[in-house]
């Protein structure tokens, strides 16, 4: 860090190179503990506590490698799976999926078959209903127009000034030549591509036995 950004950050003004010297630590720290820290709860319903407790009952036995995971999907078959609880109060039964499938059961609520069960062996074949998820946050309202959407009071200001029409015939005439010359050479690229594509089919009538 520059010594003048040190200076203005930390107040210390001590030359140091390789690693903050003691004050500036001791700056820094007395800053952090100066900031303000929000200690209101995150708004969290029950059943997304729930949910969020059983996720990390099962995180914490993958960790410890303690039940084996499916390599397929339960659904659709594709590789791979991530677990769903099909019910969030019952944290032994889930269900593997991709990820798209996890994203459309959780969204429509869709029956789903367990074949898995607790820690790693295949079950008898169920089929479960899973409950009805909260919305994890509050949805925008796509009706209603988005703020850059809106007018704002300096609009007037900065309206586009309308253009008058173009009318220099002089400027115009040379725009208009220089097109035709580059269609003209254009149209010469084209002539000498089809004669040499002419003389190739020649060629190769005349090598036919």
């Amino acid at each position: 860090m520059p010594r003048k950004q040190r200076q203005r950050l930390t107040g210390c003004t001590a030359t140091h190179w390789e690693r903050p010297c003691r004050v500036c630590a001791r700056i820094r720290a007395a800053k952090a503990r100066r900031r303000p820290r929000s200690t209101e709860p995150l708004p969290r319903t029950e059943p997304a506590r729930r949910e969020v407790a059983a996720r990390a009952y099962v995180w914490t036995y993958l960790r410890r490698a303690s039940i084996t995971p499916a390599s397929l999907c339960e659904r659709c078959g594709a590789g791979s799976a991530v677990f769903f609880h099909p019910d969030p109060a019952v944290v032994r039964e889930i269900v593997w999926l991709c990820k798209s499938c996890r994203k459309r059961v959780r969204a429509t609520g869709e029956p789903v078959t367990l074949t898995w069960v607790w820690p790693g062996e295949l079950g008898e074949v169920r089929r479960v209903v899973p409950v009805e998820r909260p919305e994890r946050r509050p949805r925008r309202d796509r009706s209603a127009p988005s703020p850059s959407a809106l007018p704002s009071p300096a609009a007037g200001l900065l309206a586009p000034v309308p253009l008058e029409p173009f009318d220099d015939e002089a400027v115009l005439a040379r725009i208009d030549a220089a097109l035709a010359t580059r269609f003209a050479e254009v149209e010469a690229i084209n002539a000498r591509v089809a004669g040499a594509l002419a003389g190739l089919r020649d060629r190769q009538r005349g090598e036919e036995p």
